[in-house]
């Protein structure tokens, strides 16, 4: 079955008007809880319907503080040094973790004083890319 899935879906990707083509494709398996953040920031923009962050009541506006104790930073810079330096406690908890356990949050809520703890367990989610060398 799943052979049958990839060829399907590699079948949706336009193809080249050349003759020879090499496509490779790669699996990425990463967790997530289902949130997307402003800019720079750990701030929610949004949280996806039945996600794990809205069953665990994470909202738009929140900032994620802490991460299994470890502080985040408010602002960091998008270039890869950076992100990987800076927000490591959140890819190993969240992104490597791979939805295999709880991840304990901290977050500060507009409007309410002090911060909020947070569980969450993240899911894990499968992506494929494609590219022709």
């Amino acid at each position: 079955m799943a052979p049958v899935m990839l060829t399907q879906l590699l079948g949706e990707f336009p193809k080249r008007s050349t003759t020879a083509m090499n496509r490779r494709v790669y699996r990425l398996d990463y967790g997530a809880i289902g949130v997307t953040f402003e800019r720079e920031t750990l701030v929610i923009r949004e949280v996806q319907v039945g996600s794990p962050a809205e069953q665990a009541g994470l909202q738009p506006g929140d900032t994620i503080v802490k991460v299994n104790d470890t502080s985040l930073p408010a602002r960091f810079t998008m270039n890869w040094k950076d992100l990987a330096k800076k927000l490591q406690p959140w890819f190993a908890a969240v992104a490597e973790a791979k939805g295999k356990s709880p991840v304990k949050l901290t977050v500060k809520r507009p409007g309410v004083k002090g911060n909020l703890p947070v569980t969450v367990t993240p899911v894990l989610v499968t992506t494929y890319v494609t590219y022709d060398n």
